[in-house]
């Protein structure tokens, strides 16, 4: 005979197995499924610090502590681990084995704060040292019009790894300035001080990202195809002069470039080029008799062709003659060539039965800007949102981001240019407004000021930017319709109101291929010594 459960304790029963269901249910619809949504938040709890070197990552625990679903947990993770930040071993788990190291955009060295080390940590091996034939994008940097100046190309070890490879442009006053600062040199600002008789006054960066080639993957020890953040650089000086202009390929994975700024009412346009005097290239002088003024590096020309495209100096839609590019860029048919392909696995150039054409524009997007693309622009861009839930504060944000109601909004956005995906969007703000900022008004204008004030009753301050780059996986590639392993800018922000109150947590997956970040920042005389 079988024993009955009176009515009240099965009622408790079910009421109890319904609460269950509607707690997993609300807990399935805030928990985080997209896999750059739990990497940025992997990414910034290891730039902060609060995963070290050497902790051991369980899944267990990252799921409550992100937010996230355990696929998008275990997806952030392979990805972390393809970059070298993280080892995945079977039955012995995933340990952090590296974290970023910072350097500042908007400051002289070229690694962060601090004298520049003298011991055996780092070093530099000079590569190549000598006059080389000046190109439209090295004449436009400098702002002259001699046919020659002067490259210093070297490795730098750090570590006894290589980390970064650098070239240096300049004239005559430049030639000697030496490539790292040593015991009697000072810091770096006395040092360009000493070299060009002026202080440095302003920095002006743009940042690219993109797989290494056969060449730079040789030099730095890595497998072709590994992810590398590139800065292009112009230093001046307070007489108005450039006196240097450079381009480093850094390893993706060994660091994060980081820039703050105020936003100046979300009214700053991007820094699309240098001066407005840009021209298309022309009929250049005939090519240098001498094969010691040629442009050896393709890694280094094709940062320069994605220069000239993105300032306008080479016209989309227009042919691009190889010879006439040879002979413009001091360089042999053959790293013409090679930066050429390059392009066209971007898709900013394809080719057909009568040659090279260019096919796709490089947007320039600022860091300064809460609207990070100009405003003649705007009609070529839309975002969609996909997901939007409410949220406790993540333990990875605290203390970064906090809500008075202890809740915070996580939206998620595609954005398209020209209909065409361009990035994935994910943003943390404020819990307690009905629905987060939108990213545009209704009549689909993008004042982000206006926009920024309506929320949170304060205009945009300033902005805190760091810069990273990853492979995209399959998830990521699909949703962005490029293939697997195709290289993205990582740009986390984080925006202020004008009273100092961060606001907005976002993360940024951008396809490399088709943008620049760029920065201008004058140089406070204490932040150049740093």
């Amino acid at each position: 005979m079988s024993m009955s459960i009176s009515d009240p304790e099965a009622e408790r029963r079910a009421a109890h197995k319904r609460a269950a269901r509607e707690r997993a249910r609300h807990s399935q619809e805030v928990r985080l499924a997209s896999v750059v949504g739990a990497h940025g938040a992997l990414f910034t709890s290891l730039r902060r610090g609060a995963l070290q070197a050497q902790d051991r990552l369980e899944e267990e625990e990252l799921i409550p502590m992100f937010s996230a679903s355990r696929n998008s947990v275990r997806g952030a993770l392979k990805l972390l681990a393809a970059e070298g930040l993280v080892t995945r071993a079977p039955r012995r788990g995933t340990q952090v084995v590296a974290r970023p190291l910072d350097v500042p955009l908007d400051i002289g060295a070229g690694w962060g704060p601090g004298p520049e080390p003298t011991d055996d940590s780092r070093r530099i091996v000079v590569t190549d040292q000598r006059w080389v034939a000046s190109t439209p994008v090295s004449r436009w940097c400098l702002r002259t019009d001699e046919p020659q100046v002067f490259q210093s190309a070297v490795t730098e070890i750090h570590r006894g790894r290589p980390v970064m490879l650098y070239t240096r442009f300049t004239l005559t006053e430049g030639a000697d300035r030496p490539l790292i600062v040593g015991n009697d040199d000072g810091d770096f600002a006395t040092l360009f001080q000493r070299t060009y008789a002026s202080p440095l006054s302003r920095v002006e960066c743009w940042l690219d990202a993109k797989a290494a080639d056969k060449h730079a993957a040789a030099r730095l020890e890595v497998p072709v195809g590994t992810p590398l953040i590139v800065k292009s650089r112009v230093l001046t000086d307070a007489h108005g002069r450039r006196r240097e202009y450079s381009i480093s390929h850094y390893l993706a994975a060994q660091v994060t470039m980081s820039s703050q700024a105020l936003d100046e009412m979300g009214g700053r346009e991007p820094v699309t080029e240098l001066a407005s005097d840009a021209s298309v290239v022309g009929d250049p002088d005939p090519l240098p008799a001498r094969d010691d003024l040629l442009r050896r590096s393709a890694t280094d020309l094709h940062t320069e062709l994605r220069t000239a495209i993105r300032t306008g100096m080479l016209d989309r839609g227009g042919r691009l003659d190889e010879e006439r590019l040879a002979r413009a860029f001091g360089a042999s048919p053959t790293t013409v060539r090679a930066a050429l392909a390059r392009l066209q696995r971007e898709g900013v150039v394809a080719r057909d039965r009568d040659g090279v054409v260019l096919a796709a524009p490089i947007s320039s997007f600022s860091l300064h800007s809460g609207r990070p693309y100009a405003a003649a622009d705007q009609p070529h861009f839309r975002s969609e949102r996909l997901t939007s839930s409410l949220v406790q504060v993540p333990p990875f944000l605290r203390g970064m981001l906090e809500s008075p109601s202890g809740r915070l909004h996580r939206d998620e956005h595609v954005s398209r240019r020209d209909g065409r995906p361009l990035m994935i969007f994910i943003r943390y703000s404020d819990g307690g407004m009905a629905q987060p900022r939108p990213l545009t008004s209704e009549a689909g204008e993008d004042d982000f000021a206006g926009l920024f004030r309506a929320a949170y009753g304060k205009l945009p301050g300033r902005i805190d930017s760091w810069v990273h780059a990853i492979r995209a996986d399959e998830q990521i590639a699909r949703r962005l319709d490029v293939a697997p392993g195709t290289v993205l800018l990582l740009l986390e922000r984080l925006t202020h109101d004008v009273d100092g109150v961060a606001r907005e947590l976002s993360h940024s997956y951008i396809l490399a291929g088709v943008v620049s970040l760029g920065i201008r920042q004058d140089v406070r005389p204490e932040a150049s010594r740093r």
